[in-house]
């Protein structure tokens, strides 16, 4: 299994990469993120992230495009 987490807040990415391996993280959007790299992942994941989002229809828009036709999308 391969893992790669993203936050546009750069406090947890920091956070994050203390304690793991910092490759696996990027401080971007959500939105950003699926603009440059679509449907690379079989499942998009999202934790106590939607309800602090100034765009939620973005946000959810913006994982829909992370996933590969038939991904799964758990928020």
């Amino acid at each position: 299994m391969k893992v790669f987490g993203i936050d546009a807040h750069d406090f947890f990415i920091r956070f994050a990469q203390e304690k793991y391996p910092p490759d696996l993280f990027q401080n971007i959007s959500v939105q950003d993120y699926a603009a440059t790299d679509p449907e690379k992942y079989d499942i998009a994941f999202a934790l106590e992230t939607f309800c602090e989002q100034p765009d939620p229809e973005g946000f959810v828009a913006g994982l829909a495009r992370l996933v590969k036709p038939g991904g799964l999308l758990y928020i």
